[in-house]
């Protein structure tokens, strides 16, 4: 459970972010969910995943601060996918919660929201 959402996405930072900080140019993007910041019943193993990418990207928001080198965490709400059919109970401990603040996502609004998300996109960098 820790290993892609959380492992995956340090192995790849540390592959290849040293290049982005030589070149004074890049971005990382890390895509998580509101179990960054939310708990619920038999969950565990998946929030601390989450919360631990979550921190992760946020720790490095400030390490790469000056760097040229943007660090952006994409925080979806619930996307639409086959991972609710091969955890079939898992739907029903998920909080509910305001569509607006945690909406059932498509595969493609969640791509398209995570390509809005770009560093690049962004005017806060």
């Amino acid at each position: 459970m820790i290993d892609v959402p959380y492992l995956a996405a340090f192995n790849l930072t540390r592959a290849f972010a040293p290049a982005m900080i030589s070149r004074g140019a890049g971005g990382l993007v890390f895509v998580t969910s509101p179990a960054s910041y939310l708990a619920w019943p038999n969950a565990s193993a998946y929030i601390a995943a989450r919360r631990a990418l979550a921190g992760f990207a946020e720790a490095l928001q400030s390490e790469l601060k000056g760097t040229g080198v943007a660090v952006t965490l994409v925080v979806l709400g619930t996307v639409d996918t086959p991972y609710w059919e091969h955890n079939p109970d898992s739907r029903k401990n998920v909080p509910q919660a305001d569509p607006r603040l945690m909406p059932t996502l498509t595969p493609k609004q969640a791509a398209d929201a995570i390509f809005e998300a770009r560093p690049e996109r962004s005017s806060s960098w």
